[in-house]
């Protein structure tokens, strides 16, 4: 049935600023900013937020939602905390308001300070919005209790960091002064320190440029229609009839308009998206035209009457329906809506299981997760002669920079993509989402192009947490030792491909577990659906599968009458092990180190349940533990970086690092390797960031491989910078160099030679001494078994959750997290506490609150995520079993930290009530529902 319907609602299409406004008219509205009379010319019913971006060029207040759920652009208006997206210019008028560019009176306030030197501030996108909501606090109680701080810091969302530091940085701030020392190791002394992030400065300042903080004053706005549909047929009405019926607006543009291949893909050989779809639209969500027009016109512009008529197609969501008898087929090219399978079989897994002394099966559910970053995607574009210049928030410039190039029919070297600040990426920034479109309309109309999705816009086209349907048996001997494991689990990779691929096979690779497993099959489906795109997130499925593997280690546990973490340790990887895949460890394998650093935190929080248990019924108490690893970098595929770092003729080093730092401290991480491989201190160094233009080629920053990879190749780069400088000295290894103004030290015994450099001829870089290197980790193929080795280096770690849940409501409060985590070396061990309690976070939401339901969740009210509330105090123990593949022994940690929080936090609800809720999030609802089946089958 054929029916006229628009795009999605006005609300919903990514514009630049605020929702449109209701009237075009303007008033003049006077108020004070940050101690200064300020008077504009806007609409009165323009939000706040707006006005103070837009018209005053503030930009420290950020925009995470228009709706009040993120806080991200709380200001101070007559001292009090406000959401400005929720605030009118009218009714700021006579105000004082204060943003996070007032904060600091020339020199940093404590509070700023203390955020620094607590690593407070991960990507920064929250960071202006909680000083500023901790401000008012502190200025009423500068002394506050963490119940004080959570409660006044409750209404403003973090992704990254986990909240633990922010409070801690909060309610340490009164002792701090103002201003700050900016405290660099010196020389041979960075790795392993903990200097303040060398990017840190402008995230407390609100200086920092994130994607939607700088667009031309001339560029056009750029809205999206999207379908409404999950499957739909469409066509086009007059477009150029609506164009001339519609003021200010510049052009509409569609796939007719794309000049290269409309395919797009993050996997060469399975790339089959669109950036705008052609006559039909796969997901609900999908991108079908580009309006494109003057500022004031978009802001104002209602899609409603956009001409597209719709006729909605049948759908599937869920893998069993996609695999149907007679479905179908999403791609035709994909039978059965397979996309891939991934396979690892070693030994004889149903001999062992058939002579095992005890067996365990299981299945587990998990659900859609929303990344949630606070910054939703953002940039412009504009042409720069002959090249095509995207700015944009992103993981994976160079990635962007290819896909763009095909899209829109260019060379690759006339398309540059500069990364902006990104607000949070966790995985889905790594797939292209606007930077094709915002460049289509710059090609097109010679004019820059800037777009900000809205966070509703955010969360229906991008990608997301795979859904897992999951199924496994395990068993083991009498004497506790884990004899065979089969596991088969189907991911709901959505409309189109993205990461699917890797999922399913990164999956069968890592769903035993840490553990000594002989006989083993494991297959991991990739099945298309009609649902909303599953991509990279934190883990790449590793994170589901784990889920299933350890909760049923703790049920085999009990089976066999061991002690849980016990029973893990009998059964762990050690140097010399082999994993299910063949590869031989022959060293750095950390995880008997990490439980057993847990062993008097176990027995503790063992004795603490019982004796709570025992003086109350109505609520319980649990203890989980789960462990985890995680292979770091691509899985037996290419996976190199590439560093440049040189010395200028004024005396500083200059690091083009390409690495994009999304707030793991990649910015500062490999310029501390870098710095002790060259012998010289972290102050000497100056940072040039990722830009195609510009710097090498890192590589996607995903996988964990950021810290192991990059890091590496700076390691490599640094000694080889080293080794230029001494040869062209005549000295030996043993030399020290140090930099003094434009001058060049080098000391060996009693000898000093001085280098003035500013006389030495500079190549094309401005470097008088230079060097280039690359590293990509040793791997191996997969046979058709999955035998080889597909990583060169693995983290692990181990998590105990202590925790009650109510009985009668289902509710969990979450007591405390333990979490043991093994990084070969912490080069800055202030920012690996700060990832692991980040990741704790993502894994608490993924655990009991999280999931995204296409149409009912999109946005940040009804799509819950951890509080500062809900994260209960986190202790970190960092292990460190050195690895002699990695920069300075170390591993990878940015994924590894999510994997084991949400079973560990099963396995305790498990303990509490004694029942395994098998759909994930374990919201109250199937927490009482299992306990109601358990007592109905007594």
């Amino acid at each position: 049935m054929s029916k006229a319907q628009p795009g999605m609602s006005k609300a919903q299409p990514g514009i630049i600023g605020a929702q449109p406004d209701m009237s075009m008219e303007r008033a003049d509205i006077a108020f004070e900013v940050n101690g200064a009379a300020v008077s504009v010319c806007v609409p009165p019913v323009r939000r706040l937020s707006s006005v103070l971006r837009d018209e005053l060029h503030l930009t420290g207040t950020k925009i995470g939602c228009d709706a009040g759920d993120c806080g991200a652009c709380t200001v101070l208006v007559d001292g009090e905390p406000v959401c400005a997206c929720l605030m009118s210019a009218a009714s700021a008028a006579g105000t004082m308001v204060t943003t996070v560019e007032g904060l600091a009176n020339g020199r940093l306030s404590a509070l700023q300070a203390s955020f620094l030197d607590h690593g407070a501030a991960q990507c920064g996108i929250c960071t202006p919005g909680l000083l500023v909501a901790a401000t008012a606090l502190l200025d009423a109680r500068p002394n506050p209790t963490e119940a004080e701080t959570q409660d006044a810091l409750g209404g403003v969302l973090c992704r990254c960091t986990g909240y633990r530091k922010i409070v801690a940085a909060v309610m340490d701030a009164s002792r701090h002064v103002d201003g700050l020392d900016f405290r660099l190791p010196r020389s041979g002394r960075a790795v392993g320190s903990s200097p303040l992030r060398l990017d840190g400065l402008p995230k407390v300042t609100g200086g920092e440029k994130f994607g939607g903080d700088s667009f031309p004053v001339d560029a056009l706005g750029v809205l999206v229609v999207r379908s409404p549909h999950y499957h739909a047929r469409f066509a086009f009405g007059d477009l150029d009839a609506w164009v001339k019926a519609h003021p200010g607006i510049v052009g509409v543009f569609t796939a007719a308009d794309i000049p290269g291949k409309n395919c797009f893909g993050v996997i060469a050989p399975f790339a089959d998206q669109p950036a705008l779809a052609e006559g039909f639209s796969r997901f609900r969500g999908e991108a079908v035209a580009l309006v494109a027009g003057e500022r004031e016109a978009i802001l104002d512009l209602d899609l409603s009457d956009f001409p597209v008529r719709w006729t909605e197609l049948p759908h599937v969501l869920q893998p069993c329906e996609a695999q149907a008898d007679g479905a179908q087929l999403i791609h035709d090219n994909r039978p059965a809506n397979l996309l891939t399978t991934g396979f690892v079989e070693r030994g004889d897994p149903e001999a062992a299981l058939a002579g095992a002394a005890f067996t365990v099966s299981g299945a587990i559910d998990t659900s859609y997760v929303e990344h949630a970053y606070i910054e939703p995607e953002a940039g412009y574009a504009y042409m720069d002669g002959d090249t095509l210049v995207v700015v944009a928030c992103t993981q994976a410039p160079y990635m962007d920079r290819d896909d763009v190039a095909k899209v829109l029919g260019l060379a690759v070297d006339k398309v540059r993509i500069v990364p902006t600040a990104t607000g949070g990426g966790f995985g889905s920034k790594l797939d292209v989402s606007l930077q094709p479109l915002i460049g289509l309309v710059a090609i097109k109309t010679g004019r820059p192009a800037a777009l900000v999705y809205t966070r509703n816009e955010s969360m229906i086209s991008t990608t997301k947490r795979h859904p897992a349907e999951m199924r496994a048996t395990i068993g083991a001997d009498a004497d506790g030792l884990v004899t065979g494991m089969v596991f088969a689990g189907d991911f709901n990779t959505g409309a189109y491909a993205s990461w699917g691929p890797t999922v399913a096979n990164r999956v069968p690779v890592h769903a035993s577990g840490p553990y000594a497993t002989p006989n083993y099959r494991a297959e991991g489906r990739a099945i298309h659906t009609n649902g909303p795109i599953s991509g990279a997130f934190r883990g790449f499925g590793v994170p589901q599968a784990t889920i299933m593997q350890e909760t049923l280690y703790d049920e085999l546990a009990e089976r066999l009458g061991l002690d849980r973490l016990d029973f893990r340790l009998k059964n762990c990887l050690r140097n010399g092990s082999e994993t299910v895949t063949g590869q031989k460890l022959e060293s750095g394998v950390g995880i008997a180190e990490c439980l057993e650093a847990l062993r008097p935190h176990w027995a503790r929080a063992l004795v603490d349940a019982e004796a709570f248990n025992t003086a109350n019924e109505t609520r319980k108490r649990g203890v989980g533990v789960a462990s985890c690893w995680y292979g770091c970098g691509n899985t037996s595929l290419p996976n190199p970086s590439t560093i440049k770092v040189g010395i200028s003729t004024s005396g500083d080093v200059v690091l083009h690092q390409g690495a994009v730092d999304i707030g793991q401290g990649s910015n500062t991480v490999i310029a501390q390797i870098c710095a002790d491989a060259l012998g010289l201190p972290l102050e000497s160094f100056r940072l040039k960031s990722a830009d195609t233009a510009i710097t090498p080629d890192a590589g996607k920053t995903s996988a964990s491989r950021q810290t192991f990879v990059t890091g590496k190749a700076a390691e490599k780069a640094g000694r080889a910078l080293r080794e230029t400088m001494l040869r062209f000295a005549n000295v030996s290894g043993k030399a020290a160099i140090a930099l003094d103004g434009t001058g060049l030290v080098i000391r060996e015994g009693e000898a000093t030679r001085h280098i003035d450099l500013s006389t030495l001829k500079a190549d094309a870089d401005g470097f008088v001494f230079r060097a280039e290197e690359s590293y990509d980790p040793p791997t191996q193929p997969l046979d058709a078994k999955g035998q080889g080795k597909p990583y060169a280096v693995y983290g692990y770690g181990a998590q105990i959750a202590e925790l009650e849940v109510d009985l009668k409501l289902g509710t969990v409060k979450l007591i405390k997290i333990t979490a043991a985590h093994d990084v070969g070396r912490a080069i800055n061990p202030l920012l690996a506490e700060g990832q692991i309690e980040g990741g704790i976070a993502q894994g608490i939401g993924m655990a009991l609150m999280e999931e995204y339901i296409p149409g009912r969740t999109e946005n940040l009210h009804d799509y819950l995520i951890p509080t500062i509330g809900d994260v209960p105090p986190i202790e970190t123990i960092l292990i460190e079993v050195s690895d002699p593949e990695g920069p300075f022994g170390a591993k990878g940690l940015g994924e590894h930290v999510l994997i084991p929080t949400a079973p560990a936090i099963l396995n305790a609800i498990r303990h509490a009530t004694g029942v395994l809720v098998t759909k994930i999030p374990a919201t109250p609802a199937r927490i009482r529902a299992a306990i109601r089946d358990k007592e109905a089958r007594r």
